[in-house]
């Protein structure tokens, strides 16, 4: 089932040097740049987690300056959670954490099945 056009929308995200797949990569460089065309929350915050080789449950968003919001994961040798995408815009943070709670639920669904 799609989403409803008018919860359909573009976003951009951009990868920070904790995402795996960038180390070392420019900040223009296209492994950096994630963008989702016409999308539903879910479907882009699936499509993220997706990209950043994570669970919904290992990730969440918080408010950040200069973007519409960051999303923080762990990463191995970091004692706490660090930005691994910001979202440029497309998404608020009460957006993506509703996606990720969607998401977690979904989880536990398929593996109750």
């Amino acid at each position: 089932m799609s989403a409803p056009a008018h919860n359909r929308r573009d976003v951009a995200v951009g990868l920070t040097p904790y995402a795996p797949g960038v180390e070392g990569k420019a900040l223009a460089a296209p492994e950096r740049w994630l963008t989702y065309y016409a999308v539903s929350p879910n479907r882009a915050v699936a499509a993220l987690c997706h990209r950043l080789g994570r669970l919904p449950s290992a990730l969440t968003a918080v408010e950040a300056p200069d973007c519409a919001a960051a999303i923080l994961g762990r990463v191995e040798g970091v004692r706490e959670a660090v930005p691994l995408a910001l979202v440029a815009f497309g998404l608020t943070v009460t957006e993506i954490n509703t996606a990720l709670d969607a998401l977690r639920l979904g989880l536990t669904r398929k593996e109750a099945a």
